[in-house]
């Protein structure tokens, strides 16, 4: 059962909406030595010690909870501590020593006065007037701009980064049984946190080549190569691959907000915020490589803010240049999951003057709960830069050939080109990874239950039973099995996709289902041909592919939905009862094609045949007093859709591509524009069709008081059609939250041909409920939505007003230049996964059957 526990966990956060753990973490270093410096009475931390290496220039100081992190010299074990209010204290360390345990010290309280009574200096007040710590922050964050390197143009450098996952305090007696799991005692390592045991799991490594614009300075990656050994092989759909490097982004510490678990956090060097959010206080003068520096400690006014406690060790002749950073998260911060953190940045002076980055570690621990099994995570990010040259660095562009706007690296490379390029040697236990792996399989319990994780996790069943063995054709999703309505009844569906591992520019999917109540047989099947070499799926990124699609149906007038959500048994719930729906057959050939400057291209063109099923007719009102019943009309048309995303990162290589779960182009602004036409007689058409739509998106960070999601879309329906081709607002009538989408409206509820729809959501991120006493110990967030939609409908589109359109049904209201407004107000983050939602319609209450009201639910995680 623990090691349920476990797996379930692991998939939770990985795949963060499904997710498992994850977080990076760097690997400890043979050159260097972790330890806590406490109170000798009361136990407690000693935050900003001064740590120093004996007969040296080495030294740092303690976090805010008491640890440190120092160079490890065989030749030199004296280190001494020292703390204002404390005695100092030198301690040697052994000959042996193990580089991956924390070592404890304690330091005695310094006394003053009579027999027992010990007083120690009292706090001066907080005052940022005069204060040379301000005054020095001052200075650095005035010169950020020159002190920053990815300011510099022609700057070229590769970077290593090494992620590894364990299983935090594990312990082999009380999680497995030793007859069957006595090997993994020899695949043990050390937290840094605690010094306890830590089990590995898996372990990536990324090489990429970092080159800037000589012109504009703006940096450009391109990974050279990729490998990951461990648990994730199995799970990993590609949609873990971005969701770990959007999670643990690259720190900049001198941008205004870091971003770190996809939070912004206030920096210590934000040019509006620093000196609000933080108090600063200068600990002493120390010497790093030669460079004399100010220890600077900093913590947060108020510790519930997203922000960090921590050191800046500033070069003080040197243009007031960080040297070295250390960044902790504050105790009482409202992160999900996350027990601590700790950020390590060191940087490095040129000889030409130039600061260059060094190495960041990142080291984190994860818990779902504290009864639950918990991952520590370890991650470095290395780098190394070229030779100066007249015109700036450059490097050997010779190491991966380079495939234009295609993703640049490699998978296949071997063990021997990782040992010659890898900037940090690896450790034993992650070496031993893959044989750990082997071990594992060679346990039947394990593999099955290894089977049925990847099966819930990914939602597809592999043709394959080796774990790592390419499947050629995947069965699923298995969310879609199962559905019932009221025209089809119990329906039951089976679906199937092959990868590129069947054929690597070829590839087939579809499904077929059966309603028990219609007695009718539905299908779909697409044919797809990708112009690139997938890895794995057709829809990773970037696309660049012909499909066509032949399909037979049912659908709901009104509900316009993905093929991700499609039949989904958690959409679909809350929908059963919708009765106006039509059969279609359907046919669409189209083109897409991505690039990585952000911009995408979609055209296709569509045929549909249309029969009314359920309670939807069509009825035609050919005059005054004749109105005659359409069996269903034929629609053929052509269309496409350009969309532009600035700065966009790739969405993944995963199966869904932009309709993954996992999807964080959303962090970015999005522009699409997109027109269907159709002409009569056009491919056996009836109608003539034309309708245009623009859209865009983003995400506004507001730093530590959270984010505003937006979505405004304008449209237009520009000649004469039947309502099935006019708009109506996309609806979401389930019990479950859904993304833009209007939740107190019923399917066709309004009707207009031309329209406009705004979608607004803040994440308060408990901005206002952690400042309340006794509900900040729950941790919940607060969440504000907002949605509109102006929309008319035109006379000569108005079957009231003009003959020969189909006549509305009953519940579908023609809009005359209204606005429908609903909003709702929300808490979320309640047992850290589950949300709800009270909604309050504002307008159009005198409806008939108007849902004034209505509480719904969703499952978010987030850090």
């Amino acid at each position: 059962m623990k090691q349920i526990t476990l797996f379930t966990f692991y998939h939770i956060l990985l795949i963060f909406c499904f997710s498992v753990v994850s977080s990076p973490l760097l690997g400890q270093q043979s050159r260097f030595i972790h330890g806590i410096v406490t109170d000798s009475i009361t136990g407690e931390p000693v935050s900003f010690a001064s740590v120093q290496l004996g007969n040296s220039t080495i030294g740092t100081a303690t976090d805010i909870d008491g640890y440190f992190t120092i160079k490890y010299l065989a030749e030199n074990r004296k280190i001494i501590i020292s703390s204002i209010g404390f005695e100092t204290k030198t301690v040697t360390l052994p000959e042996e020593i193990d580089m991956g345990a924390i070592i404890g010290i304690d330091l005695s309280p310094s006394t003053i006065g009579l027999a027992e009574v010990v007083v120690r200096a009292a706090n001066p007040r907080y005052s940022r007037k005069n204060n040379p710590a301000v005054e020095l922050m001052q200075q650095v964050i005035a010169h950020k701009a020159q002190n920053r390197i990815r300011n510099r143009s022609g700057i070229e450098y590769e970077q290593y980064d090494k992620l590894t996952l364990y299983w935090d305090n594990f312990k082999l007696e009380e999680h497995l049984l030793k007859k069957n799991f006595g090997f993994i005692e020899h695949h043990l390592d050390t937290s840094i946190f605690t010094g306890k045991q830590v089990l590995t799991l898996s372990m990536r490594e990324i090489m990429t080549r970092v080159h800037s614009d000589i012109i504009s300075g703006k940096l450009q990656k391109n990974i050279i190569a990729k490998r990951s050994v461990g648990v994730e092989e199995t799970f990993n759909d590609g949609s873990m691959d971005i969701f770990l490097e959007q999670l643990f982004r690259e720190v900049d510490m001198y941008d205004d907000n870091i971003e770190i678990l996809l939070n912004q956090f206030v920096s210590p060097t934000s040019s509006s915020l620093a000196l609000l959010y933080y108090k600063f206080f200068i600990q002493d003068t120390l010497t790093i490589d030669n460079i004399r520096c100010v220890n600077v400690a900093f913590f947060p006014f108020n510790p519930e803010s997203y922000s960090f406690n921590g050191n800046l060790y500033i070069a003080i002749d040197n243009n007031f240049a960080i040297k070295r950073a250390d960044l902790s998260i504050p105790r009482n911060l409202n992160i999900n999951f996350l027990e601590n953190l700790r950020v390590i940045h060191y940087f490095n002076l040129q000889e030409n003057g130039l600061w260059t980055n060094e190495k960041e570690e990142l080291y984190a621990n994860f818990a779902m709960t504290d009864f639950l099994t918990k991952v520590y995570a370890h991650q470095v990010r290395s780098y190394r830069y070229s030779e100066k040259q007249e015109a700036g660095y450059t490097m050997n562009r010779d190491s991966a050939p380079s495939k234009g706007e295609t993703p640049d690296y490699n998978e296949k490379y071997d063990e021997m080109f990782w040992q010659s390029h890898r900037h940090v040697a690896l450790k034993r236990v992650e070496s031993d990874l893959p044989k750990l792996m082997d071990e594992l399989q060679g346990v039947p319990i394990y593999r099955r239950f290894e089977k049925f994780l990847e099966i819930i996790i990914t939602g597809y069943i592999k043709t394959s039973n080796e774990r790592l063995s390419k499947s050629k054709i995947d069965i699923g999703p298995v969310w879609t099995f199962y559905g019932s309505n009221p025209i089809e009844g119990e329906r039951l569906r089976v679906g199937a996709m092959t990868t590129a591992h069947f054929h690597p520019h070829i590839f087939l999917s579809g499904y077929g289902a059966f309603g028990f109540k219609d007695q009718k047989w539905k299908y779909s099947a697409t044919a797809a041909y990708s112009f690139l070499k997938k890895e794995n799926y057709l829809h990773a990124f970037p696309r660049n592919d012909l499909s066509f699609t032949t399909e037979y149906d049912l659908y709901s007038l009104g509900m316009q939905m993905n093929d991700a959500l499609k039949d989904n048994l958690f959409v679909a719930l809350g929908t059963a009862g919708i009765s106006n729906r039509s059969y279609q057959h359907r046919y669409k050939l189209a083109y897409t094609v991505d690039w990585m400057s952000g911009l995408g291209l979609s055209a296709w063109w569509k045929h549909t045949k249309d029969t009314p099923a359920g309670a939807l007719e069509y009825r035609l009102q050919a005059n005054e007093n004749e109105v005659a019943d359409i069996p269903g009309f034929t629609l053929s048309k052509v269309g496409g859709e350009i969309s532009f995303t600035p700065k966009m990162q790739s969405y993944g290589a995963n199966r869904e591509g932009r309709n993954a779960k996992i999807n964080f182009i959303n962090d970015n602004i999005r522009l699409t524009l997109k027109h269907e036409y159709a002409y009569r007689g056009f491919s056996g058409g009836n109608y003539a069709y034309h309708q245009s739509q623009i859209s865009v998106s983003d995400r506004f960070w507001l730093s530590s008081f959270g984010h505003i999601d937006s979505y405004l879309a304008a449209g237009k329906v520009w000649n004469q059609v039947p309502f099935p081709m006019l708009a109506s607002p996309e609806v979401n009538p389930s019990l479950f939250i859904e993304k833009n989408r209007f939740h107190l409206m019923q399917p066709f509820e309004f009707v207009s041909d031309e329209y406009i729809a705004l979608h607004t959501s803040y994440f308060l991120k408990g901005w206002i409920l952690n400042r309340i006493p006794l509900i900040k110990k729950m941790q919940l967030r607060e969440v504000v939505t907002f949605s509109g939609y102006y929309g008319n409908l035109s006379v000569k589109n108005n079957p009231s007003e003009t003959y020969g359109l189909f006549i509305l049904p009953q519940s579908a209201h023609p809009m005359q230049g209204d606005i429908y407004m609903e909003g709702s107000v929300g808490v979320e983050n309640i047992f850290k996964v589950f949300r709800v939602d009270y909604y309050r319609r504002f307008t159009h209450l005198e409806l008939p059957g108007a849902k004034k009201q209505g509480i719904k639910i969703g499952f978010r995680f987030a850090f």
